[in-house]
């Protein structure tokens, strides 16, 4: 698609605006805005051709966005979590406000995910929707029709069933990342350090 490009643009500037603050800064407020009306404007585009094509370069233009974001993030925090690393290796203890950050490295997006979610009660009634329809079908006479219906349900369910996953899945992060920082020994520390070095590494193009 024609604005892949964007989300790179926004981080490049941000790494620049930290090398020429003055030249560079004043463009990101720009690029950002640029960014959000090419997502807008990549949704519009799928809505309106409506095919599977359409769809899936959307969602290949969504998922490079979200990893655009993601070093946006980690490049604009970068010095902060270099200080929190060495505390970590050093065995020092974390601030309410350490622990944030490394809060909204590791598990930021899921936590914005959950804020955001608002379907998981209807899932939950949807699958108890389809439950029932597929109980119904078991009575029915062995007719190739009956069979169609069923297969049609359970892709239905398992649509859904996805959707319950994933919002779990993501809520379980946060739980696991909560627990994992309520005590943070050495030990611990020294894990949590080598993770966030890993974060901080750049994927290889």
């Amino acid at each position: 698609m024609e604005n892949v490009a964007e989300p790179a643009k926004l981080l490049e500037l941000i790494q620049k605006s930290k090398k020429e603050a003055e030249k560079y800064k004043a463009e990101l407020p720009q690029a950002f805005s640029a960014l959000v009306e090419a997502i807008t404007s990549s949704i519009e585009n799928a809505k309106r051709k409506d095919n599977s094509d359409a769809y899936r370069s959307l969602t290949g233009f969504l998922r490079d966005a979200k990893a655009e974001m993601r070093e946006c993030i980690q490049e604009l925090t970068r010095e902060s979590m270099l200080e929190i690393i060495q505390k970590l290796e050093s065995g020092q203890g974390l601030g309410a406000e350490d622990i944030d950050l490394v809060r909204l490295w590791i598990v930021g997006d899921a936590d914005s995910y959950l804020r955001a979610e608002n379907n998981y009660k209807d899932w939950i009634r949807e699958l108890d929707r389809i439950e029932g329809d597929i109980s119904a079908v078991k009575n029915q006479q062995i007719e190739t029709k009956n069979f169609s219906r069923l297969q049609a349900l359970l892709t239905d369910m398992d649509r859904t069933a996805q959707n319950v996953f994933m919002y779990l899945s993501e809520r379980e992060r946060v739980a696991r990342f909560e627990q994992a920082t309520k005590q943070l020994d050495s030990r611990a520390g020294a894990v949590m350090a080598e993770l966030l070095n890993k974060y901080l590494e750049k994927p290889e193009s």
